[in-house]
Formats: C-alpha cells, structure tokens, sequence
C-alpha cells in the first residue's frame, strides 16, 4: 500500500483539503490502508443519475471538492453549447446537502451562468418544475433520494427538467475527467454574487404555483372535500411535509395525522435510518400511529419527495402496497374517472419502465389506452414525454409510472413525483370509499378479473471494489452463458436487452418454466443488482409462495459467484 497510487491520492488529499471535517476524516483513516483505498481507488461515477455515494473525505465520497469539480464539468459543457446559460438548483433534507448547493451555486457563477437557488429544501419535482418555468438550462438537486443517512447526491437535470441522458452525461465526464480537484475549479466571492444578482435566491412563489397546478389537474375535487376519509402522513424527515400538507389541505381533507418524530427535516433520520418507502421497516412509525387512529391509510414520502409508499387497512392490519400495486390502481383509476367523464384523450398512453407491472397492459387493453414501456429510469419516461410534447401529442399522457414507487400524473415535471402522486392516492381513495371499498377490496376486484399478477423486487447487495467485480462477473455470464436451470426449475427462454435495438440496456430476461420471470440488472446508482419477479399464480398466497422460491435458488445462484 505503501506505494500504491491510492495512498498518493490520499496524500495530496491531506495537502490540499482545508475543510476542517474533511481535514479530521483524512486523520482518522491514515493507519487503516483498507479504508484509504476504498476511498482512492476510484473516483464516484457520474452517470445520467449524477453523482451518489457516502459522505466523507476521498475521491469516492461525497464531499465539497467532489461536487464543485462534478459542477465545474457540468459548467464547462453548458458554455460549450451556449452562450448566458443559467442553472436551478434545490436541495433536501441531507446531511451537508444547504453545503453542497451552495458550492454548486459557487462553482456555476464563477463559471458565468446565471444560478437560481432555492433558499429553503424542496423536491425534486419542483426542481423540475423550476427548470421549466425559468427555462433554465440545467438544473441541479442535491439528494441521495431513498438511500441511507450516510449518503447524499447530485441529481443533473437538462432543460427539460428531466434527468441527463447518457450522451449528456458522457460529456461532461469527459470535461470532469479533465480537471484536477483542487487547481482546475473555479469560485467566486458567493455574497457578492447574490449583491449582484448573479445567484439569485427562489421564495415559495413556485412550490406554490406547482401545489396549485396540481391541484388544478385533480379529476375529482368535490370527492376529497365531502369524504371522511382518515390518513396518516409521514415524509420521513424529507423535504416533502410543506407541499404535501399544502396540497393535502387544498382538497379539503380534514381528517390527516402526521408522524411527529419524522415531520421535521433530520438528515440523519433517527427513526428510519433506510428512508426508502417502499420497504415496510421505514413505514413502523407511521404503521404505529395508523393503528392508534384507525387511519384509513398511511402515505409516505422518501427525503427527496419523488417516491410515495402506501400502506392501506386490512381488517385489524395495514398492508403495504408495492409500487407496482400503486401503479395497478392510479392506472384503473384515472382510466375509469377519465373514461366515465368523457375526459379521455384520443390516443391515451400510459407509460411505464420494462421492469413494472403488466397487470397494466390488460387494464389499458380494456380502455384502449396504449401501455408504452421504456427502460428503466424516470429520465426515460421524462424523454417519452417530451418526444410526445415536440409532436404536440402531450394531451394524450395520462400517467407514468415505475415499479420502485415513482408516479407523475401530471405535465408539470419530468421526474417522479410524489406531490402529485399522493394526491391522486388521496383522492382515489376518497373515491372508493364512497362506494363502501377500500384499495385493497379495489386491488382484489383487478385480481378476479385479470389474474393474480405479482411483481416484487429484491436487491443483492455487493460492496466495494470486490464487491463491483463480483457484480461484473454475474452480468457476464447472464449475458453470455445464462443457466440452463435456475435451482431446479427449467430456464425457457433468455433475452438479453444488450442486443435490443429500442431497449438496449444491461439487463437479462430468464422466463422460467413455472410462470415466473425474472428480469436482472445491475442499480446505476448503488453497488446492488435488482431481481424483478414476474409472477403470475392461482392466489396471493400461491404467488407468495412462488416469490420465495424464486429468491431462494436466485441466492443459490449468487453463490457461485463469491
């Protein structure tokens, strides 16, 4: 090690680096030559989902020289391609996340682009929302989303609001590759720059605007302020409490409990250290307070406010959906009100990541709403949406969604969107209430008719350097020697999406003898490779029963590979 060049980088850290935390981390790991390379060894990839990783001193952390040299490359693609660019940029409830903003507006204005910067947090599909109203030439967020509290990240927007896409974010990896982190990046005097009006500070006028226009695109208005329906709210220490509660309120529903210990923004989230509401652990507090109030249902938030969770009462229990249940029923919902209401576009078209539900395939079927698949990804939804805009066809979107809780219902952003999604979750359950059914009696109505459809996902975890070859090694041989078996159940056929010419895409299709599919890929965001099960059976407990199988021999599978 002590040659290596990863003890070099370190050293140069330690020069260099005059942040006092910064300073103290480099301390604190200079006898642990394991923790100095994982550190060094690489630098966080910037990928069309920005920058993610864990906060601390190194290349491979999340700090305040990775994000102004991750700015600095951003800001010399921007002026390469334009003259006057500007940028908008919001941040959540993270740790170090009001830092990391800050030094984003920095970097931006000494670049010479105009920078629009949110004084207090705010979503991410606000974000969107700015980048459109300002038209904005980027945008910027800073958050990890759902990750755990030792996280943060960069999320890079186009001017479309939607997250980059891989050719744009080639080339600004190309310009970040070419700076040196501590000599190449530029600043500015920042109070002089908001005297000036170079960084220009955002009010609440557009996170209002964005609460109203959506409550504008609200199909049932009059339900919501007539129901009784009871619900607990919780955005899990993020940034979503103010527009959620805004809109909440705005559609007349009284009757909302809040999670007290997770209402305030906390970056280290005390309560729920994995923020992420599509897991039932993150929900307990909220799960607690349903239980003392009878709540109908409980909606969440994830930090970020782009993803929603709902857990829904079931006799004397909640269940918590999947996002694939969320989308089987907005899907139904907003097919059947815009239906009923004579409010359906000529050619509807729901859109959807390849990995999501095909429940909704048969629901659109029934209403003749064409289900468009994309690859997995909210920037590919976004791009749909946008290819439908240039074509003056963005009329004919009602809804996207993806399997790991992401909705949009509206044309306000190009990101997920949970302000509008739990509104739409609030109203439709208003909705069905009012007809005696709660979602779940709803969701078991689409099973007696179509099938029991079950899709659930689960992620293997492999970290570090080791970690990313052993993930290198099992995306290889799917692609190129996939199993003839997966344990004991027969492999039928085997679809390999790096061959596909609409959908290329890392990722591998196994269809096994026992109405199982399983689709394989690799997260672009963190070191884990996500199996989605498709499962279609005879009952919920049949496709249960199924699911743990399948994960069973898939982790047999994985085995082979350590």
């Amino acid at each position: 090690m002590s040659n290596s060049k990863e003890l070099n980088a370190y050293n140069i850290w330690c020069s260099n680096v005059k942040d006092f935390n910064l300073c103290d981390d480099l301390m604190k790991i200079k006898d642990f030559p394991d923790e100095i390379f994982e550190r060094f060894y690489k630098s966080l990839n910037f990928g069309t989902a920005g920058l993610r990783g864990i906060l601390g001193a190194g290349t491979n952390r999340m700090n305040i020289y990775t994000v102004a040299k991750a700015t600095q490359g951003y800001a010399k693609y921007l002026n390469k391609i334009k003259e006057n660019c500007s940028v908008a940029i919001a941040y959540d409830s993270r740790n170090m996340s009001k830092e990391f903003a800050e030094i984003t507006a920095n970097v931006f204005c000494a670049n010479g682009i105009k920078v629009y910067l949110f004084r207090q947090r705010q979503p991410t599909p606000i974000l969107s929302y700015a980048v459109r109203e300002l038209k904005t030439d980027a945008g910027i967020v800073i958050t990890a989303s759902h990750n755990p509290s030792e996280y943060n990240g960069y999320k890079a927007y186009n001017n479309e609001g939607c997250q980059i896409d891989e050719q744009t974010a080639l080339a600004v990896l190309s310009e970040i590759e070419k700076l040196d982190i501590f000599s190449d990046i530029l600043y500015c005097d920042f109070n002089k720059a908001v005297d000036e009006g170079k960084i220009v500070y955002l009010g609440e006028d557009l996170a209002n605007s964005f609460v109203d226009k959506t409550y504008d695109s609200l199909l049932n208005k009059e339900i919501s302020q007539k129901s009784d329906i009871s619900i607990v709210y919780t955005p899990l220490n993020g940034a979503g409490y103010v527009p959620i509660m805004n809109i909440l309120n705005k559609m007349g529903i009284k009757n909302i409990h809040v999670v007290e210990s997770q209402k305030n923004p906390d970056g280290n989230f005390p309560t729920c250290p994995y923020p992420n509401p599509e897991m039932k652990e993150a929900l307990a507090e909220g799960l607690k307070l349903c239980q003392e109030v009878g709540a109908d249902l409980l909606i969440a938030s994830d930090p970020d406010a782009d993803r929603a969770g709902v857990a829904i009462k079931n006799g004397d229990e909640y269940t918590v959906l999947t996002g694939n249940q969320i989308g089987e029923l907005l899907t139904y919902y907003i097919c059947k009100i815009k239906s009923e209401r004579h409010l359906m576009p000529q050619t509807p078209v729901i859109v959807k990541s390849v990995v999501s539900s095909k429940l909704c395939d048969k629901i659109g079927i029934d209403y003749n709403v064409r289900v468009k698949e994309v690859l997995t990804g909210f920037k590919n939804i976004g791009g749909y949406m946008k290819k439908l805009e240039r074509e003056n066809r963005l009329e004919n979107f009602l809804m996207g969604f993806e399997e790991s809780c992401g909705y949009l219902t509206t044309d306000l952003a190009r990101d997920k969107d949970s302000v509008c999604a739990i509104a739409n979750i609030a109203e439709m359950a208003a909705y069905f209430k009012s007809q005696g059914k709660s979602l779940i009696d709803v969701l078991n109505s689409l099973y007696e008719k179509y099938g029991y459809y079950f899709t659930k996902s689960k992620s293997f975890e492999f970290k570090g350097a080791s970690g990313e070859k052993i993930m290198e090694k099992i995306m290889i041989s799917l692609h190129q020697a996939p199993p003839a078996y997966l344990g004991d159940i027969e492999v039928l056929s085997h679809k390999d999406y790096l061959e596909e010419d609409e959908l290329k895409t890392n990722m591998v299709e196994l269809v096994l003898d026992n109405d199982i599919t399983v689709m394989v890929r690799p997260s672009g965001t963190e070191p884990k490779i996500k199996f989605y099960y498709f499962i279609v059976g005879s009952s919920n407990d049949d496709c249960n029963e199924k699911y743990n199988y399948a994960v069973k021999i898939t982790e047999e599978f994985l085995k082979n590979f350590n």
